[in-house]
């Protein structure tokens, strides 16, 4: 072995203190406030009008006009998440999210939020037009009609 990878072996337990000693300290720093409290608040101001911000929003007006979907929380950022009007069950929405995903327009992620199972579109790519947009909120219309109703005996 390299000698002076065996002197930097030998350093390994001080090397690693010093980085649970920097741990220690952040966490003492904040001391019984809640992580949260350490957090700025979002600024005020107006909604994103272009790039992904602006997508994400009309994606969620979109959805909101869709029959047999709801949002679930205001767009403010890159994200929407939304929900079925009925029987928002795992399976239900699995079955939505792969129609979307064999449809090629969008991959969708599972999130449950404040207990109701949802999915959720985020917006990374500046490149995202509103055509691109309106094709994925094509998409989940399709596949919520192909969903159907709730089975009679699931509700």
């Amino acid at each position: 072995m390299h000698p002076t990878l065996r002197a930097d072996l030998d350093r390994l337990p001080e090397l690693l203190a010093s980085a649970r000693d920097f741990a220690t300290h952040a966490l003492a720093g904040i001391g019984e406030r809640p992580v949260s409290a350490a957090v700025p608040a979002p600024a005020p101001g107006p909604l994103p009008t272009a790039g992904v911000g602006a997508q994400a929003r009309r994606l969620g007006e979109g959805v909101a006009a869709v029959p047999g979907l709801r949002l679930l929380a205001p767009v403010r950022l890159n994200v929407v998440c939304f929900t079925l009007t009925d029987g928002p069950t795992p399976e239900r929405l699995g079955a939505l999210a792969r129609a979307v995903a064999d449809s090629g327009e969008a991959f969708l992620t599972p999130t449950v939020l404040r207990g109701t199972p949802a999915l959720r579109a985020a917006f990374s790519n500046w490149r995202t037009t509103e055509a691109d947009t309106d094709r994925v909120r094509d998409a989940l219309a399709c596949a919520v009609r192909e969903l159907g109703p709730v089975p009679v005996g699931d509700a």
